[in-house]
């Protein structure tokens, strides 16, 4: 049985974390008005999904003169998608500014990202928006292989 303990801006405080997500953040220069000069570290809790995952992959080719199909290079990414649960748009314009600092690490693991931050709106007459955003692996999560150049 879960006991609640504190209560605050839609974001509950208990002792079993499910659908939490811990992502710390930093920044290598001053931004958005806060002064990273002394190395700091911030802690956020968003409620929501952090475990899917995709290959993105970017090919290229070119055709020789004599018809045949030359691989020049191809890119693979891995990206997880962040899944936030419905809450207030003030919640949704924090986890915006958040996600461009240019240290994220979730799961013991650097993120960036590159794609845009989605809400969708829950109903009519709710203030509430849930939110998805494809974060990708900023190290060892990147493959390119390139073959040469025409």
């Amino acid at each position: 049985m879960e006991t609640l303990v504190l209560y605050s801006d839609c974001i509950s405080v208990e002792t079993s974390h499910d659908d939490e997500v811990l992502a710390k953040y930093s920044n290598k220069y001053n931004f958005a008005g806060i002064d990273y000069t002394a190395n700091t570290v911030f802690e956020v809790l968003l409620e929501g999904r952090f475990f899917r995952e995709r290959q993105q992959e970017q090919n290229e080719s070119d055709t020789e003169s004599d018809g045949n199909a030359v691989k020049l290079s191809s890119t693979t990414k891995t990206q997880r998608l962040l899944e936030v649960e419905p809450a207030p748009y003030y919640i949704h314009e924090r986890n915006r500014l958040i996600l461009q600092h240019n240290y994220i690490f979730i799961d013991g693991e650097e993120w960036i990202k590159e794609e845009a931050y989605e809400t969708k709106d829950v109903g009519k007459g709710s203030a509430l928006a849930s939110a998805t955003v494809w974060l990708t692996r900023k190290s060892g999560g990147t493959f390119t292989n390139v073959y040469g150049t025409v």
